[in-house]
């Protein structure tokens, strides 16, 4: 199977998307991940601006005190909300991308996983027509355009899957080590 890096996507992506629419420490972080659930906060104070149905907002909303979505929130300046819809984003992308066998261990190392590809928004999956004319790189597109829409309905701008990459990268390798954040890093941007 060839690989396309999403991010190299990405650069053309936001006009074209546009006018389609919208609709530390790994002993401490790992400990902070298995205990996350003990900071839950209610989703009533969740903006309605974003569109996303309730189910959607409510576990987006219980996720603030997710270690990962704390650390997207305190080194981006970006609202509980916004960080795990975001990385859900990120993890969405990876689970198309990653062998079978590496993202099983991404969701083994990474407590709600699950959850925070729940409270991503749902994008449109483009698929068919572009990616049979492309092949591969046609997927590539695809994921990308998905991963700004995405973002937009998160009202983040499309540069922001730049910043979110790293951050997530990095809690990846506090809380699963080098390989799984090397191969979580190849999935998203290649290399």
């Amino acid at each position: 199977m060839r690989r396309y890096a999403i991010l190299p996507a990405l650069a053309g992506m936001s006009l074209a998307v546009g006018c389609a629419g919208q609709g530390g420490n790994s002993g401490a972080a790992a400990a902070s991940a298995n205990d996350w659930g003990n900071a839950v906060r209610s989703a009533a104070d969740v903006s309605q601006t974003t569109g996303r149905s309730g189910a959607a907002l409510r576990t987006a909303g219980s996720l603030a005190g997710h270690p990962l979505v704390q650390q997207l929130t305190r080194q981006l300046g970006v609202a509980p909300e916004q960080a795990a819809g975001g990385a859900g984003l990120l993890f969405q992308t990876a689970r198309q991308r990653m062998a079978p066998e590496q993202f099983k261990a991404l969701e083994q190392s990474v407590p709600g996983v699950d959850q925070l590809m729940a409270a991503a928004p749902k994008t449109g999956q483009t698929s068919g027509g572009l990616s049979s004319l492309m092949g591969g790189a046609g997927d590539t597109v695809n994921q990308a355009a998905n991963l700004i829409q995405g973002f937009r309905q998160l009202n983040l701008s499309s540069d922001m899957v730049s910043q979110f990459i790293p951050v997530v990268v990095n809690y990846v390798k506090e809380t699963g080590g080098n390989a799984l954040a090397s191969a979580l890093q190849a999935a998203l941007v290649g290399g």
